[in-house]
């Protein structure tokens, strides 16, 4: 059952002023009392955030309202990993380790959710999903879905059927980079506009000792560079990641965040991160919210961010038990 729920959004003084070089194209778009959240993704036309926590939340930045959804509206699972926007609205959710008892394998898949507002459900039960525990979604430039799962990435042939793809394991890339990530546990998936997608791997734990992961680019010709603690990434692991273009792109992780691209590695912060692009990269560390880290940043404190999105000029995160978006950085 959907809810239409009205949220007030509280706009903080001092939004668009300019005292102590506060930016004059501030436009706050929400600040929604919302706890638990899980996950987040503006939609392509930057005019609304859907936000997940039990269920989802979709909210419209113009009208300021809120359609709530769950499993009792057809989502395979109330949990929610990660949300994706595809640019004819239609939403998609991972569910990661949540198990739905109506499947055979027990693995929830990915919930759709159409523009029409039909859900469907994709789990492995009579399809070619290699695994259902699926931890991140993102739309490619071609339209198709892709997701990272513990086993690996997979994504939609002609917006339905599946095929796998693991093209680290041979590593055929010509370029500067390339050393096979042994760990498939996709934690992030980012595409750039060219349809290169870098991913963000992380550590798995098989066995006595964890599978090493890092930092991969998938190149347009299906070729893959990668990057990993020999090439200057503090951890094999990455657990987020915000493409810049198709030449570069953040990495974030446990260990902190870093500018990533065929000339090297940098370190941006050496405490845990979170990043993410749109028409500025972000990254969030230490209580703060850093626009353009890796040149000329901008740093907004902000309190320990749990969720970070951006898309075109706008950036949202959680913290506090509210979610805030806004376009550049407005002052709190």
């Amino acid at each position: 059952m959907r809810k239409l729920i009205i949220i007030i959004a509280l706009l903080p003084a001092g939004c668009g002023e300019d005292p102590g070089g506060k930016s004059q194209d501030c436009v706050q778009l929400a600040d929604i009392p919302l706890a638990g959240v899980t996950a987040m993704a503006i939609s392509p036309d930057a005019n609304s955030v859907v936000i997940g926590h039990q269920g989802l939340t979709l909210y419209d930045f113009r009208s300021g309202d809120s359609l709530s959804f769950g499993a009792a509206d057809g989502m395979a699972s109330d949990e929610v990993a990660d949300i994706a926007i595809a640019s004819d609205g239609t939403i998609w959710v991972g569910h990661a380790m949540a198990l739905c008892a109506d499947t055979q394998t027990g693995q929830c898949g990915a919930s759709k959710r159409a523009p029409d507002g039909a859900w469907t459900r994709h789990d492995r039960d009579g399809t070619d999903l290699h695994d259902g525990r699926i931890l991140t979604v993102a739309v490619a430039p071609d339209g198709e879905l892709w997701a990272g799962t513990p086993g690996g990435a997979t994504h939609t042939v002609d917006g339905w059927g599946w095929a796998s793809y693991a093209g680290w394991q041979s590593c055929a890339s010509p370029g500067a980079q390339c050393d096979p990530l042994f760990s498939f546990q996709l934690g992030d998936i980012d595409f750039a506009a060219n349809g290169a997608a870098w991913m963000a791997i992380d550590q798995q734990a098989i066995g006595v000792s964890p599978k090493p992961g890092g930092f991969a680019r998938r190149n347009t010709d299906t070729t893959t560079d990668t990057w990993d603690l020999d090439h200057g990434l503090p951890q094999n692991r990455a657990t987020t990641a915000g493409s810049i273009d198709g030449d570069s792109a953040l990495a974030g992780g446990p260990w902190g965040a870093a500018w990533v691209s065929i000339s090297g590695v940098e370190v941006l912060a050496e405490t845990a991160a979170q990043v993410a692009a749109g028409d500025y990269a972000w990254m969030a560390t230490d209580g703060a919210l850093v626009r353009n880290p890796h040149s000329a940043p901008l740093t907004l404190e902000t309190g320990a961010i749990d969720v970070l999105a951006a898309d075109h000029d706008v950036v949202c995160y959680a913290t506090g038990g509210r979610v805030r978006c806004s376009t550049e950085s407005c002052p709190q």
